[in-house]
C-alpha cells in the first residue's frame, strides 16, 4: 500500500515538473516566444500565406502519392474515367 502511494506521488511530481517546468525552462533558455509588438496586417497575412503555401504543396503531393500507393498495395486497379468533353456551344 505504501509503495503504491510513493509511486503515485512520484508520478504526480514528475507530471507537474514536466507540465510546469518544461515551459519555464524553454522560456528561460530561448526567451519569450511572443512578439514584442503586434504584427501589422501585412506581416500577419504574409506569414499565413507563406505557411499555407509550404503546407499545401507538400500535403497535396504527399497525400496523392499515399492514396496511389495504398490503392496499388490493396490490389485496386485504377482506370482513368472516360469523360465526354463538350465543345461548350450547346
Amino acid at each position: 500500500m505504501m509503495g503504491r502511494l510513493l509511486r503515485g506521488s512520484a508520478a504526480l511530481v514528475t507530471l507537474i515538473a514536466l507540465v510546469a517546468g518544461l515551459p519555464v525552462a524553454l522560456f528561460l533558455l530561448a526567451g519569450n516566444p511572443l512578439p514584442s509588438h503586434i504584427p501589422s496586417w501585412h506581416e500577419a497575412t504574409s506569414l499565413l500565406l507563406f505557411v499555407q503555401t509550404l503546407i499545401g504543396h507538400g500535403y497535396d503531393q504527399d497525400f496523392s502519392q499515399l492514396l496511389l500507393l495504398q490503392a496499388k498495395a490493396s490490389g485496386i486497379e485504377l482506370k482513368p474515367e472516360k469523360v465526354q468533353l463538350s465543345d461548350g456551344l450547346s
